[in-house]
């Protein structure tokens, strides 16, 4: 029955109470909105998990995704299904941000900080946030979208030795040893080898 494309959406909605048809139903990739709706808000917190995996969660909107975010008590499933919201390529609500920013469970936020679409006002609140890898989560994403640098007016050649810093060796200060990772001229190479 799960399978019928001519079932209509309250047997199909009936459908999630049964243990042997819901994962078959939520294969489905025809299935509408209402009953998405429906497995969304079930009480069963194994059908709901069924909505993260594949082709389930490419079906869910953005507030489909901040219902089942929010719908979950636990701080761990919540992280969980974060994980699998920015995956999918979709973001969530304005408001389920907003809530997730200030949740009590630190990983849940150091997964907020991580998602594409979390607007810059709460990433920048998320840099001041007491846990070290929720700060470092956000820093690194905003690090990834900080725009390009620009070229300098000179043009895209070489940049000044001013500004290029010293070398590996500083000619100013000849007892100063090469940086880590150096390399040396190839003549100084072939002597080493011999």
């Amino acid at each position: 029955m799960s399978f019928n494309a001519a079932a209509p959406d309250r047997v199909l909605i009936r459908l999630l109470d049964h243990p042997d048809a819901a994962p078959y139903l939520l294969a489905r990739r025809d299935l509408s909105p209402a009953v998405v709706d429906a497995a969304v808000d079930h009480p069963d917190r194994r059908l709901r998990g069924r909505l993260t995996e594949v082709p389930a969660s490419l079906r869910l909107s953005a507030a489909q995704w901040s219902r089942l975010v929010l719908g979950e008590t636990g701080g761990a499933r919540r992280q969980l299904f974060l994980e699998v919201a920015a995956l999918s390529g979709q973001g969530l609500t304005r408001e389920a941000y907003e809530t997730l920013a200030v949740d009590p469970f630190g990983p849940v936020r150091e997964e907020l900080a991580r998602m594409p679409a979390l607007p810059l006002p709460l990433r920048l609140a998320l840099l001041a946030d007491p846990l070290p890898g929720v700060r470092a989560a956000a820093c690194l994403r905003c690090r990834r979208e900080s725009p390009p640098r620009r070229e300098s007016p000179a043009g895209p050649g070489p940049r000044p030795t001013a500004l290029r810093g010293p070398g590996p060796l500083a000619a100013s200060d000849p007892g100063r040893q090469p940086l880590p990772g150096a390399r040396l001229g190839r003549r100084t190479r072939r002597r080493s080898r011999r």
